[in-house]
C-alpha cells in the first residue's frame, strides 16, 4: 500500500517534510517551506510559490516547494476553501500547492488563466480555488502513460 507519512518538522522555518512509499519501492520526499518569494513584480503579478526537484537517476527523488510567505499575500487554508469559502482577497494554500507539485512531476501551464479549468493556470485570481482537474490528469498520462490523453500545447506563459 502507497503511504505518505510526515518525516519532519522543523520549527524554525516551518519545513514540512514528507516521504511517500508508492508500490514501485521507490521514496519520493517533498518539503514544503515558507519563503519570502519577493515583492509584487512590475506587471503587478506575485509570485506565490515555486518549487526545485532533485532527481536520482531518472527517477524524481525530492521536491522542495516554497510557499511566499510575503506580507502581500494572505493564504486560505483547504478547510477555509470548505466552508465559508476564501475571501476575495487571499489565496488558496492547497491549489499552489498543489501547482508546484505538478510543475515538480513535469506538468507545464496549459492556459494562461485565470478560471481555468486546471491547477497549472499562470495565473489565478485572488479568491479562486482551484483543485485538480480533467487536463491536469490528462498531462500526466501523456507524460506517464495509463489512458488516453490530448495533444500538448506549447505552454502560454
Amino acid at each position: 500500500m502507497s503511504q505518505w507519512e510526515l518525516h519532519d518538522v522543523e520549527r524554525s522555518d516551518l519545513r514540512l517534510v514528507f516521504q511517500y512509499q508508492p508500490n514501485t519501492g521507490l521514496t519520493l520526499g517533498v518539503s514544503i517551506i515558507q519563503w519570502d518569494l519577493g515583492a509584487v513584480h512590475p506587471d503587478g503579478t506575485i509570485t506565490l510559490g515555486d518549487y526545485t526537484p532533485q532527481h536520482s537517476g531518472n527517477f524524481l527523488a525530492f521536491v522542495r516547494i516554497r510557499i511566499s510567505t510575503n506580507s502581500f499575500i494572505t493564504w486560505c487554508t483547504y478547510s477555509q476553501q470548505l466552508s465559508p469559502g476564501c475571501g476575495s482577497n487571499t489565496w488558496a494554500l492547497s491549489s499552489t500547492m498543489a501547482h508546484e507539485l505538478g510543475h515538480s512531476l513535469g506538468l507545464d501551464h496549459p492556459v494562461t488563466g485565470p478560471q481555468a479549468a486546471t491547477v497549472m493556470e499562470c495565473i489565478t485570481d485572488p479568491g479562486e480555488v482551484a483543485f485538480v482537474q480533467v487536463d491536469d490528469v490528462s498531462g500526466e498520462r501523456y507524460l506517464y502513460g495509463g489512458g488516453p490523453s490530448g495533444t500538448p500545447v506549447n505552454p502560454p506563459c
